[in-house]
């Protein structure tokens, strides 16, 4: 069995002894953390290969982030949302990506499966360039994953996309209405992702649970349960029948100092 885990950390160097007691208690396979919030010189490199993992960093100083923890090799490594953060004109590091190994319906497969991590961009205020970057930087990212599914690649794409996808994902559909998260430009971006035949694994498992995976700092959200889901694997259908569970670890919101977001777990066969 692998597991596999997404977790938005709002600051690795911040919530690192958290991170650290995730991994002894839960063990992951691969950890794909989100806005890591350091430059890749900054990031505890050693305490994670202590603990055994390859690690591939992507970071940005003070905001944004991401990183590939894995025990085992990952190769290709892919810094950057291909053909556009790099040659974007704010360059924003949102995008990791590499391949493992993983034997696929008891046949080699013969590029391994690829995981893609994402922190994709928050996009408020709405009517400002934060929310066009973040309509374009999707935008780029839901046409890559149309290639890949066209070669018929498998992959996982994991991360904290800042998209509820539906009213049943949040705590208060009408609260919520016009915010960047909750539009319907974005919130159709996330049903092309599906309409191409991606499972949602978490939904998969939960489809009657709304799975809250982010409750902000402010007005006791947690204590009321006034959650969102935004954070998500999306699976290709050959890595759909591999897996056994998926769900959110969300007793982690409460730990002190917590991260506002919990992390989610995929078990898969392999």
């Amino acid at each position: 069995m692998v597991k596999i885990v997404s977790w938005n950390v709002n600051s690795v160097r911040a919530r690192l002894q958290n991170v650290i007691d995730f991994i002894q208690t839960y063990q992951p396979d691969i950890l794909g953390l989100q806005e890591i919030k350091c430059v890749n010189e900054q990031f505890p490199l050693d305490v994670f290969e202590d603990l055994g993992y390859n690690c591939h960093i992507f970071g940005q100083k003070s905001y944004n982030g991401v990183a590939l923890l894995s025990k085992m090799p990952m190769t290709d490594i892919q810094c950057g949302l291909p053909d556009f953060d790099l040659n974007s004109d704010n360059p924003q590091s949102r995008y990791i990506a590499g391949h493992i190994n993983f034997t696929l319906n008891n046949t080699s497969a013969s590029k391994g499966i690829e995981i893609i991590n994402c922190y994709m961009p928050n996009g408020n205020p709405v009517d400002t360039p934060k929310h066009v970057y973040k309509l374009a930087w999707t935008r780029h990212l839901v046409d890559l994953i149309r290639q890949k599914i066209d070669n018929q690649e498998a992959f996982i794409l994991m991360g904290d996309f800042n998209i509820i996808p539906t009213d049943f994902d949040v705590h208060d559909p009408d609260g919520w209405q016009g915010d960047a998260l909750f539009r319907d430009d974005v919130k159709g971006l996330y049903r092309e992702l599906n309409f191409m035949g991606l499972t949602d694994a978490i939904r998969h498992f939960y489809p009657s649970d709304p799975c809250f995976t982010f409750w902000d700092y402010q007005g006791r959200a947690r204590e009321q349960d006034k959650g969102i889901r935004i954070d998500h694997f999306l699976v290709t259908p050959d890595i759909s029948e591999m897996m056994i569970s998926a769900s959110v670890i969300d007793t982690v919101r409460d730990a002190p100092k917590a991260s506002d977001h919990a992390p989610i777990i995929l078990e898969m066969n392999a």
